[in-house]
C-alpha cells in the first residue's frame, strides 16, 4: 500500500510541476505579445508626428532677468507645432545670458522675440533646404542668431521681408546663409540699399 501512495504523490508533484511550467510559459508569451502590441500601437499613434526638441523655460523668469543655462531645458514636440520663432537646442547658446523681454513661466517655449541680445548677435536668414535658381518663398528661409563679428552686409537680415519673392540666381545648399549677392537685385529708387 505504501508504494501506491508514493506513486500517486509523485504523479501529483509531476502534474503540479508540468502545470507550473506551462503556466509560466503562457504568462511569458502573453507578456511578450502584450509588450509588442503596445509598441505597435505607440508607433501607429506617432505616425506622421515626428518630434523635434525646442528650448523651454525650466523655471519662471521675469522680464529683465538674464536667461542662464540653469533656467533652460528642452522638450520634444511634434514638428507641426514648431514655428520659426521658437529657439531650438542648436541655437540655445545664442540665447544663454540674453536679457529677457517678456515673462516666461515654467514650460513656456523660449522664442526669439522673448530675448534681446542685439549686442553680441544678429539675426540672419538661412536656407531651410536646397534652393535652386527660381523664386524664393518664405518656406525656403529661417532666421538664426549669428555672432555680429561674423555677419557681413551681404547676409540678409530677417527684418528684410523684401527677400521673399526675389529670384535666386545662385543656388543655396541647406544651412547656407542667404546672401544678397545670390539673389536678383530690384531697381531701387532714391539710393535705397537692399
Amino acid at each position: 500500500m505504501a508504494s501506491s501512495e508514493g506513486k500517486s504523490s509523485d504523479g501529483f508533484v509531476r502534474g503540479l510541476l508540468i502545470g507550473l511550467i506551462i503556466s509560466m510559459a503562457v504568462i511569458c508569451i502573453g507578456s511578450l505579445a502584450g509588450y509588442v502590441t503596445v509598441q505597435e500601437l505607440r508607433r501607429a499613434a506617432r505616425t506622421g508626428w515626428n518630434t523635434r526638441p525646442i528650448i523651454i523655460a525650466y523655471g519662471d523668469v521675469a522680464p529683465g532677468e538674464r536667461l542662464v543655462l540653469e533656467k533652460l531645458s528642452q522638450r520634444w514636440i511634434p514638428e507641426q507645432f514648431i514655428t520659426r520663432s521658437m529657439v531650438t537646442p542648436d541655437s540655445a547658446s545664442l540665447v544663454a545670458n540674453a536679457e529677457l523681454r517678456t515673462q516666461l513661466r515654467e514650460g513656456d517655449p523660449v522664442r526669439w522675440v522673448d530675448v534681446e541680445d542685439s549686442e553680441s548677435a544678429e539675426p540672419v536668414l538661412f536656407a531651410t533646404r536646397d534652393i535652386a535658381p527660381g523664386t524664393l518663398v518664405v518656406e525656403d528661409v529661417v532666421f538664426r542668431w549669428v555672432p555680429k563679428k561674423l555677419v557681413t552686409r551681404s547676409w540678409v537680415n530677417p527684418e528684410s521681408e523684401r527677400i521673399v519673392g526675389r529670384t535666386v540666381v545662385v543656388p543655396f545648399k541647406k544651412g547656407d546663409p542667404i546672401l544678397w549677392t545670390h539673389v536678383a537685385q530690384r531697381s531701387f529708387s532714391g539710393g535705397e540699399q537692399p
